[in-house]
């Protein structure tokens, strides 16, 4: 009798615990689903402008699903009342990255077509020339309208990618086609997207 009694008070305490944890289960249950709810749908845009925050928010939501399968309930609920914040930042990163990447197009697509146009009818120019400028000969000429040629085809595919959703693909492109165009447009002799062929 007098072991049982002493065994008591551990009885109780085991009791308490586990009747803790099972309190825990059901918040702790709802709070995973509602990080991973929302995590699942903020992770395509998450993925495309902060690949690095998504990596890091998927592992820790990963980390929490398995803390409730360990039956670590009070862990999950602390986990998940971190999250629920860092994943409304990382939103916002994101939203904002979108943003900044759609005006960096924006202000492309008002320049790059111009100087595409310029660069074709200086190319149209110079071959006409009975001269050509210094550093410019007939077959880098003709190299020059090929390459003008794949510029403008590249940008009309890109913009119709553009249009169709794919902005961070679309933005990286558009910045080697620019680059590209700058470069003839050097070796041309045309100043600017808005230049006059000739001048």
């Amino acid at each position: 009798m007098r072991n049982a009694l002493k065994a008591l008070p551990v009885v109780l305490v085991c009791g308490l615990t586990f009747s803790a944890l099972g309190c825990n289960k059901a918040p702790a249950q709802a709070a995973l689903a509602a990080v991973d709810q929302a995590f699942t749908a903020a992770k395509p845009e998450l993925e495309k402008y902060v690949p690095q925050e998504a990596k890091s928010l998927g592992d820790a939501v990963q980390d929490a699903r398995a803390k409730f399968e360990a039956g670590q309930y009070t862990e999950v609920l602390a986990a998940a009342k971190d999250l629920t914040p860092k994943i409304a930042v990382a939103v916002e990163a994101a939203g904002k990255k979108k943003s900044d990447m759609v005006k960096a197009f924006g202000e492309m697509q008002a320049s790059v077509p111009a100087l595409v146009a310029s660069l074709t009818a200086k190319a149209a120019e110079l071959a006409k020339a009975k001269k050509l400028p210094a550093g410019l000969d007939k077959a880098k000429l003709e190299s020059a309208q090929t390459e003008i040629i794949n510029v403008n085809q590249s940008w009309t595919e890109i913009a119709a990618a553009f249009d169709k959703g794919d902005i961070a693909g679309s933005l990286q492109k558009a910045q080697g086609v620019k680059a590209k165009a700058e470069e003839l447009a050097t070796l041309l002799g045309v100043t600017g997207a808005t230049a006059t062929p000739g001048k």
